[in-house]
């Protein structure tokens, strides 16, 4: 009786621990693949909808975006707007699709666009120093050249690695010249000259092959505590190519010296003009008839900005607001050197900085490279001037490198809206291609060849400059969506992605759309020329579809159409198709609700 009973007892277990197991088992697989399936679909609807619901959802949306459209503003405006999915690929929206419309600074993304497919998006832009002569006892024999293609974003410090690696090869004196080369450029430094404009719109630097703190010089000017001396003068970036004639004195006593009489303080280095090669140098190519539009802080040629700029020092704000009574004028002399004068006066203890245009960049440069030199301990017999490098493009001949991607520039371009960063690029593009003659018209060539190899609707399309500066630019929304949508396909997607601004975090949409579902989400290039906006780019709805989008507005009051673009860009990062459930089961609720309430 026992062993039977036994036995029964020990089956009994066995049987209960069997089916304990499987049952767990059966649980793990299902919670695991719960997990897995919300895993995988945390960005989709968790409500089953039918065809009909997301019809409904869309009709819904595109009404909403139709309501948006519906104000006054626009009846006498021209403008075009398009929404695309590209997880779905099919438009969801589309209003004046083809309307030629002026794009502002949407032009940046074909410019943008053009340079990653046209160089690679792991181009870096070269700055290198090489030399035609031996190196023997520390004594170079020789010129130097510094060569530039195109680096916006070099600065002294730049300058400063470049010469200590040429001191650091155990040179210390240099029997020649020091050559800049900036051939890889052509000659129209002037955006007007390529692009045919009358009117200047936005002065912009010298668009140069080699530059320095983005072609901008920097005047400090503190004036000491003893009435009568002269103010003190410093200019950033120091160049041997700049010279400064200081009138200005520390005011507290009356003024006696005569126009003729007055003697020149130099707050540099004496300037030895046997030390500059003379030579012809054209500034300004530009023939074009020029419309300027003055403003009070801004002129053709010069800006004054009292702000710090590239390796200027901060300064401090002055204590009183009067204005001060210094004046300062800039000119090119007969041997391409840059003068500065400085007249008037300045209370004691004052500090003030201007902001003038660099007129001759590849000279500047030279002489900084030699200053930095000199500088350091290296003695130079030779002089600074303009010169080709020829055939000494050697790994032997070359002395020193420094090089930047492509990246930085374009991440600037589209962040910030930068015009001057987008010229630079525009001619390097077709620099880059060949044509060291006419760099826009190679540019244009090139961007046009993308535009029919990736059958982007915008053979009509009219683009005469890269920042989109020219009232006479025409595209479509159209073409701008297909450049958008292609961008993903290609290989610098990504990164062309990531240029882009992203609202209410960076660049010139910082302050927008914040607090709503398009911030740190929705990434899009800005645009903004009087009577005209636009904005075009990528944001994901709730559902985790992607849109590309493109919105440009030409014709009246530039802050509404700001507002209609952000009304705009939330719509389509609030956008899911259950909404429309969801908002018909509201309803229901709300009937059953005032229905109870009734029959109380």
């Amino acid at each position: 009786m026992t062993d039977k009973y036994t036995n029964r007892y020990v089956k009994k277990t066995i049987d209960l621990l069997f089916f304990n197991f499987i049952g767990i088992l059966i649980g793990l697989i299902f919670f695991s693949d719960y997990s897995y399936s919300n895993e995988n679909n945390e960005n989709k609807p968790s409500i089953k909808l039918t065809a009909n619901d997301s019809l409904k959802a869309l009709n819904k949306f595109k009404a909403d975006i139709d309501n948006v459209l519906s104000v006054g503003l626009l009846k006498r405006a021209k403008y075009g707007v398009a929404v695309y999915s590209i997880t779905n690929k099919k438009y969801i929206y589309s209003k004046n699709l083809t309307n030629e419309v002026t794009p502002a600074s949407n032009t940046k993304l074909f410019t943008t666009f053009n340079a990653f497919n046209t160089m690679g998006p792991d181009y870096r832009i070269e700055t290198t120093v090489f030399t035609d002569g031996n190196i023997k006892d520390s004594v170079l024999d020789g010129n130097l050249y510094i060569v530039g293609k195109g680096d916006a974003l070099l600065t002294v410090t730049d300058i400063e690695y470049l010469a200590d690696a040429i001191i650091e090869k155990g040179i210390k004196k240099i029997n020649g010249n020091i050559y800049a080369d900036g051939s890889f450029y052509d000659t129209m430094t002037q955006r007007v000259s390529y692009s045919g404009d009358k009117d200047i719109v936005e002065p912009l630097q010298p668009i140069t092959a080699l530059t320095l703190n983005q072609n901008i010089a920097a005047i400090l000017i503190h004036s000491g505590s003893t009435p009568g001396k002269p103010v003190s003068v410093q200019l950033v970036p120091p160049s041997e190519a700049f010279i400064i004639q200081n009138y200005a004195t520390i005011a507290g006593v009356k003024k006696t010296l005569k126009q003729s009489g007055k003697k020149i303080i130099k707050t540099k280095k004496n300037y030895d003009k046997k030390n500059h090669i003379k030579q012809k140098i054209k500034i300004n190519s530009n023939k074009h008839k020029i419309t300027v539009r003055k403003s009070k802080k801004t002129t053709y040629n010069y800006q004054y900005i009292e702000q710090r700029f590239g390796d200027v020092p901060p300064v401090p704000s002055p204590a009183s607001r009067r204005r001060p009574r210094i004046t300062v004028s800039t000119k090119i002399d007969s041997s391409g050197l840059q003068k500065f004068i400085i007249n008037g006066s300045l209370t004691a203890g004052m500090n003030y900085s201007y902001r003038y245009f660099i007129q001759n960049p590849n000279l500047v440069v030279a002489g900084t490279l030699k200053n930095r030199l000199e500088s350091g301990g290296v003695k130079i017999t030779g002089k600074i001037g303009l010169g080709l490098l020829q055939s000494v493009r050697t790994k032997t001949g070359l002395l020193a490198e420094i090089n930047r991607p492509l990246m930085d520039l374009i991440y600037l371009t589209n962040k910030n809206s930068d015009n001057y960063l987008a010229e630079t690029i525009f001619k390097m593009t077709g620099a880059y291609s060949g044509n060291h003659i006419n760099n826009s018209m190679q540019s244009k060539e090139k961007l046009f060849e993308a535009i029919k190899r990736y059958n982007i609707p915008c053979t009509d399309c009219v683009i005469n400059d890269g920042s989109g500066l020219s009232r006479r630019n025409r595209v479509t929304v159209d073409a701008i969506l297909h450049l958008l949508i292609e961008s993903k396909k290609l290989n610098f997607g990504n990164k062309y992605d990531s240029s882009l601004t992203i609202a209410g975090i960076d660049g010139t949409l910082v302050n927008r759309m914040k607090n709503t579902l398009a911030e740190n989400n929705l990434r899009a290039k800005t645009g903004t020329l009087n009577n005209t906006s636009a904005l075009s780019g990528f944001v994901n709805t709730q559902d985790g579809e992607l849109f590309a989008f493109s919105f440009v507005f030409n014709g009246g009051s530039v802050s509404s159409y700001k507002q209609i673009e952000n009304k705009l860009g939330v719509l389509l990062a609030n956008f899911k198709y259950s909404s429309i459930i969801e908002n018909d089961k509201k309803s229901e609720e709300k009937k059953v609700v005032k229905s109870k309430q009734k029959r109380k």
